[in-house]
């Protein structure tokens, strides 16, 4: 995967960005990231415990009666994230790892977004235009990646200039509202693996984000299988990084966040 391609210079300007109000397009909501960006850190530190306390376990599971605070933190970095890392190789600096607050903000962040959206999306809305295109009714991978990622359908042309990063159809809201809700968790799927198979680039995570937005919760197991697969892939990439390339790390970890701390699988989170 090439990082500088997918995490290079923002195309836009944030000067006029307003931080306090909530984002209604994907795009808006990265540009609200990167204006974040320029005003405070990235990523928060979180210090390894240098030192371990042995516990009890059966059948797998630890004995919580029996172990202290410093012990299940020491416990979940061992099973789920730096030191597993490292026995694969990929050991993530501690410097580009989030702190719990910094996870627990963007989560929020995330939630509100939903709240925000939610309204559009329920099933009796007819205040939205939801255009019918044949188009986005196929289970064709091919030709949904056509969409995406290929060739803008003519209805959503005149929004590109919003999305400069695009060259397929973006994930403007008129066109993500368009799409039948019964291919989302689909969509998803897709995503997880053209993610694998050509990078976790700019145009597939603005395409995620705004899935993961609108789709109904609670997510059915083949969405939540996939946006598993999605957070290791952010786990490994971001553990590939050097300390002096906190940007990317912070876009990483925003996925990992969505996944593991509002989706709760916190199996895959950095939170402890």
């Amino acid at each position: 995967m090439d990082q500088e391609a997918c995490f290079g210079p923002a195309d836009d300007g944030t000067e006029d960005v307003n931080l306090s109000s909530i984002p209604t397009t994907p795009e808006e909501y990265f540009r609200q990231m990167r204006a974040e960006r320029k005003k405070q850190p990235a990523v928060v530190a979180v210090r390894v415990p240098t030192t371990t306390k042995k516990t009890s376990t059966s059948s797998g599971k630890a004995d919580d009666g029996c172990t202290s605070p410093e012990a299940k933190k020491q416990k979940w970095f061992t099973e789920n994230g730096v030191i597993q890392e490292k026995r694969l190789g990929r050991e993530t600096a501690p410097s580009l790892i989030p702190s719990p607050e910094w996870q627990r903000g963007k989560a929020a962040q995330f939630k509100e977004h939903r709240l925000k959206i939610a309204p559009l999306t329920a099933d009796n809305q007819t205040s939205v235009e939801r255009r019918k295109i044949a188009d986005l009714k196929t289970q064709d991978e091919e030709k949904w990646r056509e969409i995406l990622f290929g060739k803008c359908l003519p209805e959503f042309e005149n929004q590109l200039v919003n999305f400069p990063n695009h060259t397929g159809t973006p994930p403007c809201l008129p066109m993500v509202l368009s799409i039948p809700k019964k291919f989302l968790t689909q969509l998803i799927e897709y995503l997880a693996t053209w993610a694998a198979e050509e990078g976790f680039n700019r145009p597939i995570r603005e395409w995620l984000f705004a899935i993961l937005v609108i789709i109904d919760e609670p997510l059915v197991q083949e969405a939540v299988s996939a946006i598993r697969e999605i957070a290791k892939q952010c786990r490994n990439l971001r553990s590939q990084l050097s300390e002096d390339r906190k940007l990317e790390a912070y876009e990483y970890s925003l996925f990992i966040t969505i996944v593991g701390v509002y989706f709760v699988q916190k199996d895959l989170s950095d939170c402890f």
